[in-house]
């Protein structure tokens, strides 16, 4: 019988994709493009960097896809633990092994969907799969989603407030949509988290994605929030709402 370890390794060969070791890590990954693009985000850009007050912090990553970002605090932080969710099914099995591979520990790996409801959600993915981008899948479909090229896959969903327990010190969303509606289901639990730094994504598509309406949840719950877009930091007069448009969303407690 196959260890964990061997069993992800071998689903992993079976989609065909590559690795590469870039300082402490084997990075796995299945589109090069991709994966240089997110790693200039995550590591060179340090696009989730933050202060801890504490060595060991626990961090919520919704939204992980192939683990960068979990590798990224890990290596910020070595004694955190993390909680890392990824609804896609074609790309959860290169987040196992990154992390598996890796060797790292307090990590948990959670195969669903962040939303405001439990049970199962339909999720939009390539038709290609891993042969092709895997960044950008969703709940809520978008502008850049090809109905020729998309395929509907049913997946978990779970509900935010629960995981985040007695406390949280990070809390980052990048989850295609959904960080309004999110948010607002999980209400007072936010007042236990320390920092948020989510992807906003808007769009005439997705009306119940509300920029105002999340930052008054933000707001509501003691955040204090810095827009980026285009790298700029900017007012929320200020965003540039073309269709689609994409923010960074840096919230601290005041």
């Amino acid at each position: 019988m196959r260890s964990i370890v061997e069993n992800v390794m071998y689903h992993l060969n079976q989609r065909a994709t590559r690795s590469r070791v870039i300082g402490p890590y084997r990075f796995h990954y299945s589109n090069r493009e991709e994966f240089g693009r997110i790693y200039y985000e995550v590591f060179t850009d340090s696009g989730y960097r933050f202060e801890s007050a504490t060595n060991s912090p626990r961090i919520l990553d919704c939204g992980s896809h192939i683990g960068l970002s979990v590798l990224y605090f890990k290596l910020l932080y070595p004694n955190a633990k993390v909680i890392a969710f990824e609804p896609n099914p074609d790309v959860f099995p290169i987040l196992q092994a990154n992390i598996l591979d890796n060797g790292l520990t307090d990590v948990e790996l959670i195969h669903a969907a962040v939303t405001d409801q439990d049970g199962t959600v339909p999720f939009i993915v390539n038709r290609d799969g891993v042969r092709n981008w895997t960044w950008g899948g969703s709940v809520v479909p978008h502008a850049w989603h090809d109905p020729a090229r998309n395929r509907i896959e049913r997946v978990p969903a779970v509900r935010l407030a629960p995981y985040i327990g007695d406390g949280v010190d990070l809390l980052k969303l990048d989850i295609e949509g959904l960080e309004t509606a999110v948010l607002t289901d999980a209400g007072a639990a936010l007042s236990r988290v320390e920092e948020i730094i989510l992807e906003f994504h808007g769009s005439s598509a997705n009306p119940r994605n509300d920029l105002n309406e999340l930052l008054q949840v933000l707001a509501r719950y003691g955040f204090t929030s810095r827009i980026d877009q285009a790298s700029v930091t900017v007012t929320p007069d200020e965003v540039e709402r073309t269709d689609p448009f994409w923010l960074n969303i840096y919230a601290k407690r005041a």
